[in-house]
């Protein structure tokens, strides 16, 4: 809506993955717990699709605590180190279609922010005009 504007912080705070998330263990044995069928190295899919689960559910409410991050350390894992011609995300993605039965696509709910932002960081997070 307003026509297109350059990505900011915000858009990608909560996309497909999620560094550290809670959930009482009420909300994640009735969301079905992971789902054991991912089998990629790695895990494929799997915390993105428990990710989605989550945010699809109307009772639970996200927060993002604003001033707090989590990292992904480079460890020589499946994914975070490969090279792009070389990146299984093809494998992933073959996978989730086949365990859910349709493309994996992100699921974005808008959170509730907890806390404060140095205003520092503000330019990084504030939504820009385009040019």
């Amino acid at each position: 809506e307003g026509g297109p504007r350059q990505s900011n912080l915000w858009d990608r705070c909560l996309g497909q993955q999620c560094g550290c998330f809670m959930i009482k263990k009420s909300d994640f044995l009735d969301l079905g717990g992971c789902c054991e069928e991912f089998a990629c190295p790695g895990g494929g899919l799997v915390n993105s699709d428990l990710f989605r689960l989550i945010q699809r559910e109307k009772e639970i409410q996200p927060v993002l605590l604003l001033g707090e991050a989590t990292f992904h350390q480079v460890h020589g894992g499946i994914a975070s180190n490969a090279a792009l011609e070389e990146h299984p995300w093809q494998q992933f993605a073959e996978e989730y279609e086949r365990i859910r039965g349709r493309p994996f696509a992100e699921f974005r709910r808008a959170p509730v922010y907890l806390g404060t932002v140095h205003r520092r960081c503000w330019p990084f997070l504030l939504p820009k005009e385009p040019d």
